[in-house]
């Protein structure tokens, strides 16, 4: 049984405030959630920083103070040397004092006589034991305390920081006691601020910060975990995961292995030197930010006299490992000499290792302040380890530095420290890109790596993870230009600038269907070759042996641009449909761009993963710069050369690495649906990276935006002497004017077709205008995802009736499960009629966008003709300002099914007049009449 045992036990102190004359008072836990057993003979020590409620403990074991919430048991009597003079009476003479306080331990007066000379001889306070001991000094206080607690014989005694006080004799004299009683099985509760002299006399501790154990353990464990975490609250963060631990510690990151510190010294930290001047990570002042997850750690430092702060950010991937990142926030013009990043570890570490070369440590530490270090070559330099002595009994585990960020300016050293220090030491130092060491307002990744521990079980693991890192480091290919850096290895490549990586995942990608098969770049097999420091061509194969390879070739134009090429390689006749493109970026990026629009990320909250366009086909598209926790990433273009008629499209990737995606897909056509035996161009573009907001903006210019006739807006008219109607077509979209009112909305007058459980509109085509003459427009219409074109005509007869006429053709079986000839009207149209005498009002609220349904408020068979009634555009009564009538009717021998009214959701707010055609089967091949309508105008 144990003599005390606490069990959840919580206790709050209720303090009063007093604030700009106000008072209130707030509840303060003290003691949180505590749990623990002591047994009988067991000397435990209580450490922790001022105020972490070690002194509230020992009072609720003492029964000073009850729990608010849980158990406490104690099994025997306890003695308490607590607060100095808690329990005297003032008044009294010591010896009064003694027989008072003896007695409430349960003494009789002849127990206390018998004892009573030797707790006097203990005191050793001579005649004053006959004096009041409101005249006693503190160390005579203490003396006479710990003379009654010792001689009581408790069955548990608390000590509570009483060795701080009095002589150096006396505080021996009581050490030496409290020594004999641990050797007689006396059980001890002890609360010091004296590390060394818990390590001394306690078996075991518990470390109490907040009111909570944090930790509990052997007392010498325990005590170094203490040391390393001790210091400003502000800049310390611990995360333990498994056996593995980091104390990031204000400017100083210490790990630890099964409760043993593996490091030393300063541990892991940072230097800077700028101006001339050193700036050591640990003279910063630190704050950790708050995070989502218990697996990382984000502190911010900084230095009173330099307008840079430092970010630190540790994150774990699993038990054995994790990624530690440092880099610094510019908020102004800096110039920095030079960087590093160390790690020094215990002298255990007997070798140290890279993927070609084993190299022990010398035995000794030649100088007192000097290091002893080697520069390692750059080519071996990405993986570095240090290994124990394999014949220690408890050999610290095998850790490895694997820095997942290449970079041409690191140098690596790795070697002995001084004798002061005595630990191996690996540093990562870094110099800057330009010669005067200037840098810009921004954010910079100097330092960052994979760390991973191996236990001395795990050997085999530890050479499978070297051979690994050695074919990638083969595998793989970099090339470099100024700022910009690609770094290709097996199905992946990722872009840096800066030295920030502003891909995700595997950064670029191609898709494409081919003979009723999907086919993706990333699960095929690279074949890497670098040409030369800034030109890589990938070849691409697949396991099927399709008659196919796919030849990316990828130069830096310079240190903003990429170019990329990409061929196809083919030997036998195939059919390639629906040819994508993709670069996949980090998902910090905000806001997006093309050469027409831009707009904000965060609406996809209520349009699903992809951005809405106006116009799908675009030359080039695009992310502003961004900056989010500090973190800032450049501007990116991404275009093409205009070739090849494509749609763009931008989105977000939300699944176990969230990520934004920029994709071009070439729109297919019939005249190049089948793709002969060579040779062929699959893709031409390029990835511009822009150093800010507006250099983003003002790099869209540069790009053509293609031939006019292509894609071209263009208006029609019915007289050019009265201009009262007007329509104009827009990219697969046609907008209706009169008398310079615009009386649609949105997507105005459009076709859209649902496949394969996919809605796709007229606007997302790629267009061309073939004829246009007066009165009268012929566009072609070749959409993505579908074998199809469209052509539409159309005629402005008069300013009151403008005919709409559509052709179809398909060049491949298709199942087309709806199709929608569409009128999207102003909002500020308030009824709806039919020719069936049916009439209504348009809801004054719209629906919140889901991606699929409208609100459908009448829908009627074939015969029926639908409209807006006339609307004022002011509520005074004699307002001239009114929106005419339109009648949307169509020709019974077009393929119609359904005339339908519905109010759209709230992301378009438009009325729409609609006719659904189409039987929902399998379209055979082939071009036929598809719609045949008009639009009446009546004032």
């Amino acid at each position: 049984m144990s003599l005390v045992s606490l069990k959840d036990v919580w206790l709050k102190y209720r303090i009063q405030f007093k604030e700009d004359g106000r008072h209130f008072s707030e509840d303060f836990w003290a003691v949180k959630g505590v749990s623990m057993d002591i047994n009988k003979g067991e000397v435990l020590g209580i450490i922790g920083e001022n105020g972490a409620g070690k002194t509230t403990l020992l009072n609720i074991i003492a029964g000073m103070l009850k729990p608010d919430k849980g158990k406490v048991e104690i099994n025997g009597t306890v003695s308490a040397i607590m607060e100095i003079g808690a329990g005297f009476q003032k008044d009294l003479t010591g010896k009064e004092n003694i027989y008072l306080t003896s007695s409430l331990f349960g003494l009789t007066d002849e127990e206390i006589s018998a004892k009573y000379d030797d707790m006097v001889k203990f005191a050793g306070i001579g005649r004053f034991i006959n004096a009041p001991v409101r005249v006693y000094s503190t160390g005579m206080y203490m003396r006479l305390a710990f003379a009654i607690a010792i001689h009581v014989n408790p069955d548990i005694l608390l000590i509570d920081d009483t060795f701080a006080v009095g002589d150096i004799y006396a505080q021996r004299k009581c050490i030496k006691k409290v020594f004999e009683l641990k050797e007689r099985g006396k059980t001890i509760i002890f609360v010091t601020q004296d590390i060394e002299m818990s390590k001394r006399l306690c078996t075991r501790g518990i470390f109490v910060r907040d009111g909570v154990i944090i930790r509990e353990g052997p007392i010498d464990k325990l005590c170094a975990y203490y040391m390393e975490s001790v210091g400003d609250k502000n800049g310390i963060a611990i995360v333990q995961k498994g056996h593995l631990g980091t104390i990031f510690n204000n400017g100083k990151l210490a790990l630890r292995w099964k409760d043993r510190t593996i490091t030393r010294g300063l541990a892991g930290h940072a230097t800077m030197r700028s101006l001339d001047r050193e700036y050591l990570s640990t003279t910063a002042t630190w704050r950790v930010q708050k995070t989502t997850t218990d697996r990382e750690i984000i502190a911010v430092g900084r230095w009173p006299d330099l307008n840079v702060s430092e970010y630190w950010r540790i994150v774990f991937l699993n038990e054995k490992e994790f990624i530690w990142e440092i880099g610094i926030d510019v908020a102004e013009e800096v110039f920095i000499e030079r960087f590093s990043a160390s790690a020094i570890f215990i002298d255990d570490y007997k070798s140290w290792f890279t993927l070609e070369d084993k190299t022990d440590f010398p035995d000794k530490f030649a100088h007192l302040l000097e290091w002893q270090c080697s520069t390692i070559d750059d080519s071996i330099n990405r993986v570095i380890g240090f290994r124990g002595d394999n014949n220690m009994e408890e050999p610290p585990p095998a850790i490895i530095f694997d820095r997942v960020q290449d970079n041409a300016n690191m140098a690596c050293h790795v070697g002995n420290t001084g004798s002061e220090i005595s630990g191996r030491a690996i540093i990562c130092q870094y110099a800057p890109e330009h010669s005067d060491g200037k840098y810009t307002k921004g954010r910079y990744r100097f330092f960052s790596a994979k760390v991973r521990v191996f236990e001395d079980s795990e050997k085999n693991q530890l050479e499978l993870y070297m051979d690994n890192a050695r074919k990638i480091m083969q595998e793989s290919k970099i090339i470099r230009k100024g700022l910009l850096n690609l770094f290709c290895m097996e199905n992946k490549v990722e872009i840096y600038w800066q030295d920030r990586l502003i891909t995700s995942g595997i950064g670029l990608n191609t898709k494409f269907r081919c003979q009723d098969k999907n086919y993706s770049a990333q699960d095929g097999r690279w074949n890497i070759n670098k040409e030369n420091d800034a030109y890589i061509v990938i070849t691409i194969s697949w396991d099927n042996d399709p008659g196919f390879v796919q030849i990316w070739k990828l130069r830096l134009k310079d240190d903003h641009a990429l170019l990329w090429e990409i061929n196809m390689d083919i030997r036998d006749e195939i059919k390639i449909r629906n040819k994508q493109v993709e670069i996949i970026l980090d998902k910090e990026y905000e806001r997006w761009l093309t050469l027409d629009e831009k707009g904000d990320f965060k609406r996809l909250s209520r349009q699903g993963n992809s951005v809405v366009l106006n116009k799908y086909i675009n030359n080039c598209v695009g992310v502003e710069e961004a900056s989010n926790n500090g973190l800032v990433l450049p501007g990116l273009l991404f275009n093409h050369d205009g070739n090849f008629p494509a749609a763009s499209y931008l989105s977000k990737i939300d699944n176990d690495e969230p990520a934004t995606k920029l994709r071009y897909l070439e729109i297919d056509r019939k005249e190049n649906f089948y793709t002969s035996p060579g040779m062929h161009r699959y893709f031409n573009g390029e990835l511009k990276v822009t150093a800010d907001k507006d250099t983003t903006i003002r790099s869209t210019e540069v790009f053509d935006k293609g031939p006019a006739v292509v894609n071209q807006s263009v208006a029609l008219y019915a007289e050019k002497k009265h201009n009262r109607t007007s329509l104009v077509f827009d990219h697969g979209k046609a907008r209706i004017f009169w008398k310079g009112l615009e009386l649609t909305k949105g997507l105005g007058l459009y076709t859209s077709v649902l496949t394969a459980g996919m809605w796709y509109d007229s606007s997302q085509a790629f267009w061309e205008v073939r004829k246009l003459e007066k009165g009268r427009l012929l566009a072609i219409g070749h959409w993505p995802w579908i074998s199809m074109t469209q052509s539409w005509s159309f005629s402005v007869i008069n300013e009151k009736t403008i005919l709409w006429n559509i052709e179809k053709e398909i060049w491949e079986d298709v199942l087309l499960e709806k199709e929608q000839v569409n009128l999207m009207l102003s909002d500020r149209y308030k009824e709806w009629l039919t020719n069936k005498r049916i009439k209504g009002r348009f809801p004054e609220k719209f629906t919140t966008h889901n991606g699929f349904f409208w609100d459908r408020l009448w829908c009627g068979d074939a015969t029926s003709t639908v409209g807006t009634k006339k609307s004022r555009l002011k509520k005074k009564f004699f307002s001239r300002k009114i929106l005419p009538s339109i009648i949307f009717g169509f020709s019974p021998q077009c393929q119609a099914r359904y005339c339908v009214i519905e109010n759209t959701d709230d992301l378009f707010q438009s009325r729409v007049l609609q006719c659904e055609l189409g039987s929902g089967e399998t379209r055979d091949s082939g071009k036929n009449d598809y719609f045949d309508g008009q639009i009446r105008i009546i004032r």
